[in-house]
């Protein structure tokens, strides 16, 4: 099943992307996905959007079709998941 992903601030940066689209297996939640990108994409991808105890920063947004939902929801065919860390500076 294919989703895309869009990529915000920090992450557009560390991606080299604004969008990727990504083929996940039936059932995939926004955790799977997130999983298969941290893979994909590295350290750095994975120390922005997580705590170093593994848990998924309070301060990530990652909106399924532009709707706050549950992140474990069952992902559909041609859903977009948006990844929007949290703004730093001052």
């Amino acid at each position: 099943m294919n989703i895309r992903i869009f990529y915000y601030g920090q992450s557009r940066q560390i991606t080299g992307t604004e969008l990727e689209q990504l083929e996940v297996a039936p059932g995939a939640t926004v955790p799977d996905v997130i999983e298969a990108l941290a893979q994909r994409h590295g350290a750095d991808f994975v120390s922005l959007l997580y705590c170093d105890d593994g848990t998924l920063r309070k301060s990530v947004l990652l909106p399924i079709n532009d709707e706050v939902t549950d992140p474990e929801s069952i992902l559909n065919e041609n859903d977009e998941i948006s990844i929007y860390p949290a703004i730093s500076g001052g």
